[in-house]
């Protein structure tokens, strides 16, 4: 076993520097076994040499028990060719990271952070690499959760013809989504601000906007208005719009948020009865 070979030698080198290494070799074993993440040292085709005790408990392997068995047996048959690229990169680069599938011992698959970093210094020396695994699972699925909702929000805002807006009053950004600039026929690269945004509104209708925006930041009220707006290409728009504020915990302004639709064809059949 790697473990035991080593301890060997910093047993034999213990008389002649003082006890030192062996003292440093128990502690960092002992740091290492109470880690809460996976770690353990890789040889240079990717077999466990050494594993903590948390390796055992989620894989359910002790690797001195299994042959020291690969890594990549642990991964999820699409995270394979991942391993592959590592191992490649682990040749010329300090540090590999890479997001992976990594078996449980019910079978699971849960996604990890997999660290890889040489041991010995000189790319010429490299022999054994030390790693680390990070459960990322709640991460992993939170962002994709955030995806999908982001996904859901297109479709609706494609089909609603509904965008949304928010402008944060502490970094002075302002957000447009992509149907608000198709609504105000404006290039999706333009950096949005709170100025082009009034100002977008017909000459008769920019100074009731104006005031309404104005009072949502002082005080957080409520707005909801119907107004006209002229587009990049001249065209008039009827729109409504409504918002709101949002606060901190401690019940101050820190942004105002609304939504923004094109409502031209009811009020053309408004204006036709």
């Amino acid at each position: 076993m790697l473990s035991e070979s080593i301890e060997d030698r910093q047993r034999e080198q213990c008389p002649a520097n003082g006890g030192h290494l062996c003292e440093n070799a128990a502690f960092y074993r002992v740091l290492t076994e109470s880690m809460p993440d996976c770690v353990g040292i890789l040889d240079a085709g990717a077999a466990l040499r050494y594993a903590n005790k948390c390796w055992a408990a989620y894989t359910g392997c002790n690797v001195a028990e299994r042959g020291f068995p690969n890594l990549g047996g642990f991964l999820h048959p699409d995270d394979a060719q991942e391993l592959s690229s590592m191992l490649q990169d682990m040749t010329i680069q300090a540090e590999v990271r890479r997001d992976l599938r990594i078996l449980r011992s019910d079978g699971m698959y849960r996604w990890h952070e997999l660290r890889i970093v040489p041991i010995s210094e000189g790319v010429e020396h490299r022999k054994h690499w030390l790693f680390s695994c990070r459960d990322i699972e709640e991460r992993i699925s939170a962002q994709t959760k955030l995806r999908e909702a982001n996904r859901l929000m297109q479709m609706a805002e494609n089909i609603t013809h509904v965008g949304y807006w928010r402008v944060d009053l502490l970094s002075s950004s302002v957000y447009w989504s992509d149907e608000v600039y198709n609504t105000l026929g404006v290039d999706p690269a333009t950096r949005p601000t709170l100025e082009a945004a009034i100002s977008a509104y017909h000459p008769d209708d920019r100074e009731q906007v104006g005031a309404i925006v104005d009072k949502a930041f002082a005080d957080g009220s409520s707005f909801a208005h119907e107004s006209r707006i002229i587009r990049a290409d001249g065209a008039i728009r009827d729109i409504a719009s409504s918002g709101q504020a949002e606060r901190d915990v401690d019940g101050n302004i820190v942004a105002v948020f609304g939504v923004f639709q094109d409502i031209t064809w009811r009020k053309d059949a408004e204006r036709e009865r």
